[in-house]
């Protein structure tokens, strides 16, 4: 019998250890597949981002992606989780303008973005904010000079 209690004092240990580890590395696959999930979905993703605009920071990019994937959800029937875009080449302007308020000189972007998976393009801009601290985005419909893709269905908000 004292073998048997023994043989069970060890065991017992082993075998919530080993349990516990399981449940663990359960857990983990599991936040590691729903985080891999959420960070692609619901966003348009700048494939050549890094290319044509390195002057403007990530958490810009992400603003953009996101406002992208707003506008191109209104363009669509059934939207998808996420699509891959880029910044066409050659439409890259940075400029700047003039803060009213303290004279500082704040910059300003606009490019044209396509997607393919919509054949659809529209014009980004983005405007630098007071110290940077915010920065307003636009997505607007393209001009029909700018299309690439044959006419759909778009709306700016009036302004």
């Amino acid at each position: 019998m004292q073998r048997k209690t023994r043989l069970l004092i060890i065991l017992l240990p082993v075998a919530i250890l080993v349990a516990g580890v399981s449940i663990f590395l359960s857990h983990r696959q599991h936040t590691a597949t729903t985080t891999k999930q959420a960070s692609g979905s619901h966003t348009v993703t700048l494939d050549n981002a890094a290319t044509y605009l390195s002057g403007i920071t990530g958490v810009d990019i992400q603003s953009i992606q996101s406002a992208l994937y707003h506008k191109v959800s209104t363009t669509v029937t059934t939207p998808a989780g996420g699509y891959h875009a880029t910044v066409r080449s050659g439409t890259v302007n940075k400029t700047s303008y003039t803060y009213a308020v303290d004279g500082t000189s704040m910059p300003y972007y606009r490019f044209l973005v396509d997607i393919p998976a919509v054949k659809q393009s529209f014009e980004v801009t983005l405007a630098g904010g007071i110290n940077y601290s915010v920065d307003i985005v636009h997505v607007l419909c393209p001009q029909s000079d700018q299309l690439i893709y044959p006419k759909f269905e778009c709306t700016d908000p009036e302004q």
